[in-house]
C-alpha cells in the first residue's frame, strides 16, 4: 500500500476548499536549516556517465563484425546520450578499451569462435578502426544533441531568432 494514500472522508468531501486553494496565490517558504527531507523508498540516481559508457560498449558490441561503424555507431549514440563534449570522449576511451578487450578475451582465450573473424583486417587494425569511429561518432553525437534537443545556448537562440524574422 503506498504510504501517501489516506482514507480520509474530508478530501474527497471538502472539493469545494480544493477549489479555492487553485486560485490562490501560492507563497513558498524557506524551511530552517536543520530541516531535511528524507525519501522513504530507494531512488536510483541517474549517472548519465555510466549509461553512456554501457550504451557505446553495447552498440559497438553487437555490431562488431563492422569494423569502423561499429565505432561510429556506439560513439554517436553513446555520445548523444553522454550530452557534454567531455563526458562524450572520457566515455569513448572507457569503450575503446573494453570492446577490445572483451572480444580478445571471447575470440582468444575462451575460442568462443577462434580469431578468424578477423583474418582480413587483422585484430590490430580493427582495434584501431574501432577506437578511431568511437572517439570521431562521440563527438558528433556530444555536438548534435542540441540540435535535436533544443537546448541551444541562448546566443544560438538568439541568432535564429534574427534570422527568422
Amino acid at each position: 500500500m503506498d504510504e501517501t494514500y489516506t482514507d480520509d472522508p474530508d478530501r474527497i468531501t471538502n472539493s469545494t476548499r480544493r477549489l479555492q486553494l487553485r486560485d490562490e496565490q501560492v507563497r513558498y517558504e524557506e524551511l530552517p536549516p536543520d530541516v531535511r527531507v528524507e525519501e522513504s523508498r530507494i531512488v536510483w540516481r541517474h549517472n548519465r556517465f555510466d549509461v553512456s559508457v554501457l550504451t557505446m560498449v553495447l552498440m559497438s558490441g553487437v555490431t562488431f563484425f563492422i569494423p569502423l561503424l561499429n565505432g561510429l555507431f556506439g560513439g554517436v549514440f553513446g555520445g548523444f546520450h553522454a550530452g557534454r563534449p567531455l563526458r562524450a570522449l572520457a566515455a569513448a576511451l572507457i569503450a575503446s578499451v573494453v570492446v577490445p578487450a572483451t572480444l580478445y578475451v571471447g575470440f582468444n582465450v575462451f575460442s568462443v569462435g577462434g580469431v578468424r573473424v578477423f583474418y582480413g583486417l587483422g585484430w590490430l587494425n580493427w582495434t584501431m578502426l574501432h577506437a578511431i569511429g568511437l572517439f570521431i561518432g562521440a563527438l558528433c553525437g556530444a555536438y548534435s544533441r542540441p540540435v535535436f534537443s533544443g537546448e541551444l545556448p541562448s546566443s544560438s537562440r538568439r541568432a535564429s531568432a534574427e534570422l527568422h524574422s
